[in-house]
């Protein structure tokens, strides 16, 4: 094309990949076919390579959405969990202002009925029972032993062992006194099978000194297991003090005609359970003297948190 000076130039066109002028026809047909190949080779490799970037994209994302997800859930649990944990501690909280005496004119059930409540959304169920209606197994004969074994459900002959087995390790032939510190220690006695130490332990204690028993405090397993003590007026005797609010230690304790009068130290356990509408729940255990005659009201021996009974209990 003509220039700005008169000249001429030619516009230079990119060669053809794989055209060579010089090269016979047949020769450049070839080398343009291997070229062709090869790019559709190139785009062939390409494509799955694509492909696989996006899987692994998805994977990614899909991996990113599943953690996330479960943090939530597992931070709404861990809230639901301390929700529910201070509505129990709250339960026992209420329990201590009813043992203090603040309210005498509405003292607060200590034979371990469940008083309902609520706190911050949370259903709670609230008992107290005093261990003076319990069997200490460290002053109970054989004979009451395997009656409570027999209320609660064993058979005549594992109650019979199991008392036998508590008796032996207690009062060994020929050897010192032996005294279980804690329930848990009945897991060591041969003879006490697992599921009676599950049904036995809420009417069993290692606190009170004395085999003596307090009908006003007493459940009714332990009521049967007491001799002379028919099913029938157990059963009244439990009417009885729900109908009327009945102080403990206002009538004779039963089982050791030895004990006179109200005995020195008194010993509760307070079982405070709370469940959130979510379903989470949660159990907590404290056992407490009292010491009315003391600047603080009570102690704490132990704060625990227990296993939840089963549904429907």
């Amino acid at each position: 094309m003509p220039t700005a000076l008169g000249q001429t130039s030619t516009v230079r066109r990119r060669p053809t990949p794989g055209f060579n002028p010089g090269l016979p026809a047949g020769i450049r047909v070839e080398r343009q076919a291997a070229g062709s190949a090869c790019r559709d080779r190139e785009r062939g490799f390409a494509l799955p390579v694509v492909l696989w970037l996006c899987a692994l994209m998805a994977l990614t994302a899909s991996t990113f959405l599943w953690t996330s997800r479960t943090d939530a859930l597992l931070i709404r649990q861990r809230t639901d969990l301390a929700r529910a944990r201070a509505a129990a501690d709250a339960g026992v909280a209420l329990a201590l202002i009813g043992l203090s005496g603040v309210a005498p004119d509405s003292p607060w059930p200590r034979d371990g009925r469940v008083v309902a409540s609520s706190f911050a959304g949370a259903d709670l169920r609230v008992a107290v029972q005093d261990e003076l209606g319990l069997v200490d197994v460290n002053e109970a004969s054989a004979d009451v032993l395997a009656a409570l074994f027999r209320a609660v459900g064993a058979g005549a002959a594992a109650s019979q062992a199991a008392a036998a087995a508590i008796i032996g390790w207690r009062d060994p032939p020929r050897l010192p006194r032996r005294v279980l510190e804690d329930l848990d220690d009945l897991a060591r006695l041969p003879g006490v099978s697992a599921a009676l130490r599950q049904r036995a332990t809420p009417f069993l204690t290692v606190r009170n000194g004395t085999a003596a028993i307090d009908p006003v405090t007493a459940p009714r397993p332990v009521l049967q297991s007491l001799p002379d003590m028919p099913a029938w007026v157990a059963d009244t005797m439990v009417a009885a003090r729900e109908s009327a609010s009945i102080l403990p230690g206002t009538l004779p304790l039963l089982n050791d005609p030895t004990l006179q009068g109200p005995p020195p130290r008194r010993f509760e356990i307070i079982r405070a359970k709370s469940r959130l509408p979510s379903g989470v729940s949660y159990v907590r255990e404290v056992e407490i003297e009292l010491r009315p005659d003391n600047a603080t009201a009570y102690r704490v021996l132990t704060w625990r948190r227990s296993a939840p009974e089963p549904e429907g209990s």
